[in-house]
């Protein structure tokens, strides 16, 4: 299936850094909803389970559509590889429920008060109960797109052992403004529907969210008093 690119992908990232929306339609005919931005359409992924299928959307309650971002899972020690979202729908399997998808930049200074608190807090709370991490590091100190030794430089200022990654498409500025870093959106993995996005540092508000939907049975889970 095809679908039109009316924009280059240099322009794009232009738009995008100024908080203009770009949109490219879904070519299913019959689909309905909002339209995706992936310039590669709708197929569906298979990375170990099928990837849920368009449209996708860029709100809560639409389904997040499958991206590749670069870097490493698991601190300095791990390889650099693709890391993509299709990876994330697929842990279901290991009984991860949620992700949360946390975007930063070295320039801006929450977003590393975040790089803490998720490493020294966060993910050791919530990773045992299926909560799955990845961090974003999308601009450099001069809003230039990061680099992989910037990546890595993040890694190793934090010490952080959960997944860290660039983006090369610069692909999660269509969900906020970069100037309002940081984001932070929980994304259902079953579903991969965005139940959150909190843009500006409030991870309160994450955990708070976190607690409530993990205290709910997963998605198809026997009723306790079936």
């Amino acid at each position: 299936m095809r679908v039109r690119r009316s924009i280059t992908k240099s322009r794009a990232w232009g738009l995008a850094l100024l908080g203009v929306p770009l949109f490219v339609a879904c070519s299913d005919a019959g689909a309905r909803g909002p339209v995706t931005l992936n310039p590669k359409g709708c197929a569906a992924v298979d990375a170990g389970a099928p990837y849920p299928p368009c449209p996708y959307g860029i709100n809560e309650g639409e389904a997040i559509e499958n991206a590749t971002f670069v870097g490493r899972r698991g601190g300095l020690d791990t390889p650099r590889e693709n890391i993509d979202l299709a990876s994330y729908h697929a842990m279901r399997a290991r009984g991860s429920r949620y992700l949360v998808l946390n975007v930063a930049a070295f320039w801006c200074s929450p977003c590393k008060e975040e790089a803490r608190e998720m490493q020294a807090h966060i993910v050791p709370a919530y990773a045992p109960r299926g909560v799955a991490f990845l961090s974003v590091v999308l601009q450099d100190e001069s809003r230039r797109p990061a680099t992989d030794d910037k990546v890595d430089t993040w890694i190793r200022a934090f010490r952080l052992t959960f997944p860290v990654v660039r983006d090369p498409d610069a692909y999660v500025t269509r969900f906020f403004d970069p100037a309002s870093m940081p984001l932070n959106m929980i994304i259902d993995l079953e579903t991969m529907k965005i139940e959150q996005k909190v843009i500006g540092a409030d991870l309160r508000r994450v955990t708070s969210t976190l607690d409530t939907l993990l205290s709910k049975p997963p998605l198809g889970a026997p009723s306790s008093g079936g």
